[in-house]
Order: C-alpha cells, then structure tokens, then sequence
C-alpha cells in the first residue's frame, strides 16, 4: 500500500486507492490533496478500469514464479485486468492460512531458487538440497489441494536450472540427451537416483554434515555396511575385513 502512494495513476491519483477498504470512499483526517484523491477517488468508470488494469501488472510482476499465488489471482482476475479483485483475494486467502501461508511462502521461494553447486556441509550438500526440494513440492502440492509441478517439469527445472556442480555436468549432458528423445522415459525421482549415485562415486560416504531423518539414517547404513560393517551393529571396528 505504502509503494502504490508513490505511483500515479492515469488521473495522477496514487494507485492505492484502489485498495482502500470502502470502494464507495471513506473518510481521512488528512488535508493534503493527494490523501483526499486516494479517500475519494472513485472506483467505477474507464480511469478506474485503466487504473486496475496497471495495478494487475505491477502485481502480477511480483508474484510471477509463486505458483499457488498465481492461481488464486487468476481466479479472481481471469481476464487479467483487476488488480483490487486479485490483490484482496490472495490477501484474504494469505491472512487465512497464517503459520500454513508463511510455510507455503517458504516452500515456493526454494522451488524458485534452490540449486545444487557441489558438497559444501554444513551449508549445503546433496541430501540437504534433495529433501529441501522435494519438501517445498509436497507443501505446493498440499496447499494447492493439486499437482502443481507435473514430473515432467520437475524434470526439465532439474536437468536444465537447478544442477549447477561441474561433477555432475557429463551427468547432465546426459540427461539433457533424455530430454530430447521421445517419448521422455526419464523421470524425476530417476534422475535424482542419478545425480545422488555420481555424487556418492566422487565423495564416498555423502553424510558429512547430516542430521538424522529416516532417509539420512538409512543411507548411513547402507554406507557403513559398503564400508565393511565397520560401526554400531555390525561386531564393531574391523569387521569383515579380509574376505
């Protein structure tokens, strides 16, 4: 609201009237013209039709990349030119959901950004990236109430955006090769098998940094059993050497 005070409209009335609360005008205790313009410009006529034509575009500039939050401005906007329709129903929808929204806003900001450069623990490493990534499309998913990023586009952002390790670019030349044919056999959950198994044949044992989910504990097994058995649970230090 503060930002469209500063953004004349066609009249050169600041767009946030537009989102003030009474359409119909409401009153200010403010003297100045402007703040006069915004309280009772009205909201009916082509000024204002091309006014909320603008806001939409500033909008929707915003949350381009936001999936859900697109989805929810469509439907209140599907002729793409009412910004006050489309703002008030995402604002409705985002103060409805509180903590759930905040994790939504989260979610959807890693399947904007998140991308994998090489093991660098504690900061970032495979498993790390995997479980934030795969997270952020179930939280999508759970909110939209729908798929939202089909396999096939989990796939491509994957192969094409998110792996940026030189390890892993052979890999990648690879898989971009599976892109091209037709039709597509590679999946999503596939290619991450891929990437995790080159990643462990460089680095080994790929648990350096790692907390204990399911998924961690398991590969620790799996690692330490390759290794020989060496840890808790398998006859302690040394054994199944030698065979």
């Amino acid at each position: 609201m503060a930002h469209l005070k500063k953004i004349p409209g066609a009249n050169s009335v600041p767009l946030a009237y537009l989102l003030r609360d009474d359409p119909n005008g409401q009153a200010t205790t403010s003297t100045g013209f402007l703040e006069q313009y915004v309280a009772w410009a009205p909201h009916i006529g082509p000024i204002y039709e091309e006014d909320n034509q603008k806001l939409y575009e500033i909008f929707w500039a915003a949350i381009e990349g936001y999936p859900e939050i697109e989805a929810r401005a469509k439907v209140a906007a599907p002729e793409f030119n009412k910004g006050r329709e489309a703002i008030l129903s995402v604002k409705e929808h985002i103060e409805g959901r509180g903590v759930f929204r905040t994790e939504l806003v989260q979610a959807e900001g890693r399947i904007k950004n998140l991308f994998y450069s090489g093991e660098k623990p504690p900061g970032m490493y495979w498993l790390r990236f995997e479980e934030q990534l795969l997270e952020a499309y179930r939280i999508v998913d759970r909110e939209a109430g729908r798929v939202v990023h089909d396999d096939l586009s989990k796939l491509r952002e994957l192969i094409t955006n998110r792996i940026k390790s030189q390890e892993l670019a052979t890999l990648g030349a690879n898989l971009r090769i599976e892109l091209s044919r037709y039709p597509i056999t590679m999946t999503f959950d596939r290619a991450l098998s891929l990437y995790r198994d080159q990643i462990r044949q460089v680095h080994g044992n790929i648990m350096v940094g790692v907390g204990s989910t399911t998924n961690e504990r398991r590969i620790r097994q799996t690692e330490t059993w390759r290794a020989g058995g060496r840890g808790r649970g398998n006859g302690g230090r040394g054994q199944g050497r030698g065979r």
